[in-house]
């Protein structure tokens, strides 16, 4: 059997044996490495031991202290991507001691006007919304998301809903987290939105909802804003080359008046806050939260098998396989686009969502790694 030697478990680095447990020699020795972890045969162990005395972890134990073994690379390089990715979950680490700053570019601490606040939560709101269609019966059919927690079901379960076209009943959930986003964004960031990073933050996020189709128009858009009570708080930060044709098809403002190059828009889900549901962990911070802990967690989802509770990765997803491709440039190919985009993310997760499963032992304890690092 496969053990670990050594394991820098946050930097996706790892040493791996064919050995007994506990043993210090072996047959076969590998180095493996994100991001494609293919093993590099090492001629001795002694360089996967020397490592432990550097920022490698001895092993991989369980409560214990008994070596956890597998019975190939397989399941190890599905276990050092996994935790690699669950290092991503929570907050960063203290902060440095921040830079001195030049007077004068010292900027106002705060706004000179506060925009009102709107009069509820983005996780008050997406549950509000969230029960109002599962009244009306949108998707019902389809409520019950626990065949993803494994391989194929899972990939069933997807093909059937991206053939069945029932992908055009999802919208609505994730057009009201997205919603939801941007209703905490106006709350978090509504004392520091006249700072330039912080505009160009919201603007970006914006431009990526825009590109992903979530809104007929653009008075479809201003209608939400004026409901939910944050119409003031965006037009402060959208860019004013984005408002002169404010009733052109939304798809065309998606994309105007931004340097935005879809190459980077996985970052924006690590510093856009997420809104919580009353009952989600209150470690949840960001938007990767919710992409991270199902891809990691293969128990995710036989415990949040509700279609409410997949919207928040479906809605991550769709934000990383977006780009300029799926621009359909007219209103009327909107519903195409949006199929496009759903399709393309159901086939990201068939392939990222844990995939072989692993021992009871090392799950357990990847799980247990996963939810302690929200704190």
């Amino acid at each position: 059997m496969w053990y670990f030697d050594a394991w820098a478990v946050k930097d996706g680095l790892a040493f791996v044996s064919e050995r007994p447990p506990d043993a210090i020699t072996s047959e076969s020795t590998v180095f493996l490495s994100v991001p494609d972890l293919e093993p590099v045969p090492l001629g001795r162990i002694s360089t996967a031991l020397r490592a432990t005395r550097a920022n490698f972890q001895d092993g991989f134990r369980d409560q214990n202290s008994e070596e956890l073994g597998f019975d190939n690379l397989a399941q190890v390089r599905e276990v050092i991507r996994r935790a690699y990715l669950a290092s991503g979950l929570g907050p960063v680490g203290a902060a440095e001691a921040p830079i001195p700053q030049d007077p004068f570019l010292r900027d106002y601490e705060r706004p000179p006007f506060i925009p009102e606040q709107p009069s509820e939560t983005g996780g008050a709101y997406y549950e509000r919304r969230v029960a109002q269609l599962l009244h009306e019966g949108q998707a019902k059919d389809w409520q019950d998301c626990s065949s993803l927690q494994y391989s194929e079901p899972r990939l069933q379960f997807l093909k059937k809903l991206h053939e069945t076209g029932a992908a055009r009943e999802l919208y609505p959930y994730v057009r009201a987290f997205a919603e939801a986003t941007l209703i905490e964004c106006a709350r978090r960031f509504a004392q520091s939105f006249h700072k330039p990073a912080e505009r160009q933050l919201l603007q970006e996020w914006m431009v990526i909802l825009g590109a992903l189709g979530l809104w007929n128009d653009w008075g479809d858009f201003a209608h939400f804003l004026e409901s939910s009570g944050i119409s003031n708080f965006i037009y402060l930060v959208l860019d004013s080359r984005q408002l002169y044709e404010p009733y052109a098809p939304y798809p065309t403002w998606g994309w105007r008046g931004t340097s935005t190059d879809f190459r980077g828009q996985k970052q924006l889900l690590f510093r856009i806050p997420c809104p919580l549901r009353s009952f989600w962990h209150q470690g949840i911070r960001v938007l990767s939260d919710k992409l991270l802990l199902p891809l990691t967690d293969r128990d995710y989802f036989s415990v949040n098998n509700h279609l409410p509770e997949f919207v928040p990765l479906l809605l991550c997803t769709m934000v990383v396989v977006v780009d300029h491709s799926l621009s359909p440039g007219v209103l009327e190919m909107l519903p195409l686009n949006r199929h496009r985009i759903i399709g393309r993310a159901f086939r990201w997760l068939s392939h990222e969502l844990p995939v072989l499963e692993l021992p009871p032992k090392v799950e357990e304890q990847l799980t247990k790694y996963a939810w302690d690092r929200l704190g």
